[in-house]
C-alpha cells in the first residue's frame, strides 16, 4: 500500500519527508502530478511509481528520492510504464547495500519499463546526466548536441564509452 495513491496533484515542498516501509512512497495514477521541490521521498522498493497514462508527470527540481533498502532484491527511486519523469535538479538515487544480491537484483535510481514512458534530464552538466544514467545499467549511451565549442575541450569530460553527435562545432 502507498503512503500516497495520486490521482491528482502532489507537491512535496519544505524540509517534510514522506516515506514508506513497504512499498511506494508514492504511486502516481490516472493522469497524476508529483511534483518534489525540497524534501525527501523515500521507500524500500519504490520512492514513485508512475504508472496508468501517458499523462501522468512527475517533475524532480530539488530535494531527493530514494529506494533505501538493504534486504529488498529489486529497488528503485522512480519506475514509470508511462508518463513523462523530469530532472532538473535534486538527487535521485537507488542505494547498492543489498545483503543479498542474486543474478536477477535490480537497483536502479531510475526505470523507463516501457517506450509509453519518457525522461528529461536537464539543469546539469552531460557529464552528470550521464552518471545518472549508466546507474540504470544500460548497455550504451548517446548524447546529441546542436553545437559544441570546440576549444573548451567539453568533450574529453566524457567517457570513451560514450558516443557523442554534434551538428554544429564552434
Amino acid at each position: 500500500t502507498p503512503t500516497i495513491k495520486n490521482t491528482g496533484t502532489v507537491t512535496i515542498d519544505g524540509s517534510g519527508t514522506v516515506k514508506s516501509t513497504n512499498y511506494y512512497a508514492i504511486e502516481n495514477t490516472s493522469s497524476g502530478k508529483v511534483t518534489v521541490k525540497s524534501g525527501t521521498v523515500t521507500a524500500t522498493t519504490y520512492g514513485i511509481y508512475n504508472t496508468s497514462t501517458s499523462t501522468s508527470a512527475v517533475t524532480i527540481s530539488g530535494g531527493t528520492v530514494q529506494a533505501t533498502s538493504n534486504t529488498v532484491k529489486n529497488k528503485y527511486a522512480i519506475y514509470a510504464t508511462k508518463g513523462k519523469i523530469t530532472v532538473s535538479g535534486g538527487t535521485v538515487q537507488a542505494n547498492n547495500t543489498a545483503t543479498s544480491v542474486s543474478q536477477y537484483t535490480y537497483i536502479y535510481g531510475i526505470y523507463l519499463s516501457s517506450s509509453s514512458a519518457s525522461l528529461s534530464i536537464t539543469g546539469g552538466t552531460i557529464k552528470a546526466a550521464i552518471e545518472l544514467i549508466k546507474k540504470s545499467n544500460v548497455k550504451k549511451i548517446y548524447v546529441s548536441f546542436i553545437g559544441e565549442i570546440d576549444f573548451l575541450k567539453g568533450r574529453d569530460k566524457i567517457e570513451n564509452d560514450v558516443d557523442v553527435d554534434v551538428l554544429i562545432h564552434f
